[in-house]
């Protein structure tokens, strides 16, 4: 293809060997180079030290396949944001290899300090009631937002953390509910303490100080797919990305032209609502040179339909675009492929999406130009249906509610949990289509949210 043709003739360049190859299979890069770091562990104790305080907090969290957990840190750091973060990790540890032992002990005394002050103000609010919390003439007698605070202050069994962020939950409540002068003094007086900016920069050490050791781990891993790259002169495919930014970044255009022996007059990017910040970054130096000479180029997505986060997908690619480049839109407001009333559902869904997002965005602590944003990614949702499909046949939408999963000690053991219920309706159905309706079973699909259930289908 042509972007490994770039690649390819850049390899002097960017310094890889005239023989180097392309590895589609990353799970191969990944495996290998997870196996080198685990052969290291016996040499290398704080690796160990961070691999025993991931399964730790792994084992805490009810998750005990390790290999899985690392092997998603790997994918992690072969992404591009992921590519980005370690880079900006790496460059700081060449500058000061003692750089994580130094975070660790600024975190610990940090959260120490914090602590110590938010405990002198919970013991400040707490005294005086050695008899008991004086709730009576409260507003809600014992489930008082106070009397909470008091409760939180004086348990001994939770973690400071767990005991100060209920506390802090409970601030706005407290203030507005609190009937008693007396106690709304000290009520206030606590929460000139535990304050908002406080308790946000305490929680981000605490998050910090619990997740380091990832970053440790993340450290040594990418050292390791690095190490596997030079060892093998290849590359993963998903390292693509990443190099065609530097290619384009450190290189005029006419001369990748040349050098690569293709010119581009006009680009289509279909889909576009998936591409990555990275990826447009890389097409914009192309359509910038395309236009400049007279050329035009298509872009063509719908920003409501970016599912793709999770894999870098950034909507505001699409949505943005004209502040960037001079653009015409065309609005493709004619659903040729769909019956009627799916047209129909999807309008009134959007429709009532847009007024939802409007209504909860209004009362969110969002900026006007955000919520603004949002709100216009549906603002011509609408669609409409050729004159040719106004017949008979209008198709057919329905959804069915489920009830909720109970917990075990709500849940009957003779009752069938929301997945059975959702199998019994499904296989209704498909005898229903089946018979009532003659479709043959070959035309009915089944979509599932992950692999578990579509086992659970099949079986």
């Amino acid at each position: 293809t042509t972007l490994f043709r770039s690649i390819r003739a850049f390899a002097f360049e960017m310094g890889f060997p005239a023989s180097y190859s392309i590895e589609l299979d990353t799970t191969l890069v990944i495996n290998e180079s997870i196996d080198n770091m685990m052969r290291s562990l016996g040499e290398n104790k704080e690796l160990s030290k961070w691999i025993i305080e991931y399964l730790n907090s792994q084992a805490d969290e009810g998750k005990w396949s390790i290999d899985k957990a690392i092997f998603n840190l790997a994918k992690k750091i072969l992404d591009d944001k992921g590519r980005e973060f370690m880079n900006d990790v790496e460059e700081k540890l060449r500058q000061n290899h003692n750089l994580m032992l130094e975070l660790k002990k600024q975190i610990n005394t940090d959260i120490s300090t914090t602590e110590e002050q938010f405990e002198a103000a919970m013991n400040a609010f707490a005294s005086g009631y050695e008899n008991g919390f004086p709730y009576d003439n409260l507003k809600g007698k014992s489930r008082a937002p106070a009397n909470t605070i008091y409760n939180k202050c004086t348990d001994a069994k939770n973690s400071n953390y767990d005991r100060i962020y209920a506390i802090y939950q409970k601030k706005e409540k407290s203030i507005e509910e609190t009937n008693d002068a007396e106690i709304l003094a000290k009520v206030k007086v606590l929460f000139n303490t535990i304050t908002d900016e406080k308790v946000k920069n305490y929680r981000t050490a605490y998050l910090i100080k619990k997740n380091i050791y990832v970053i440790g781990i993340m450290s040594y891993l990418s050292e390791h797919i690095n190490r596997w790259k030079r060892q093998n002169d290849t590359l993963p495919m998903s390292d693509s990305n990443d190099l065609l930014s530097r290619l384009i970044d450190k290189s005029e255009l006419p001369f990748i032209y040349e050098k690569i022996g293709t010119r581009f007059q006009n680009i289509m990017i279909d889909e576009f609502q998936d591409t990555s910040g990275t990826q447009w970054d890389n097409f914009k130096p192309l359509i910038s040179e395309n236009i400049d000479n007279g050329h035009k180029s298509l872009l063509v997505g719908d920003t409501k339909q970016s599912i793709y986060r999770w894999r870098n997908s950034d909507w505001h690619n699409l949505a943005n675009v004209d502040q960037i480049f001079p653009c015409q839109k065309h609005l493709l407001d004619i659903n040729w492929r769909s019956k009627p009333s799916v047209v129909a559902f999807n309008n009134a869904m959007f429709s009532y999406i847009k007024d939802r997002m409007a209504s909860v965005l209004k009362n969110a602590d969002e900026s006007d130009s955000k919520s603004t944003e949002i709100i216009d990614v549906f603002e011509s949702c609408l669609q409409k249906v050729p004159q040719h499909k106004k017949s008979n046949d209008t198709g057919f939408v329905q959804i069915r509610l489920l009830p909720q999963s109970k917990s075990k000690k709500e849940s009957d053991n003779d009752e069938l949990s929301p997945k059975d219920i959702a199998i019994n309706e499904m296989l209704s159905e498909i005898a229903k289509l089946h018979t009532d309706y003659c479709y043959n079973y070959g035309d009915i699909c089944i979509l599932v949210r992950d692999h578990k259930d579509g086992a659970l289908v099949m079986n």
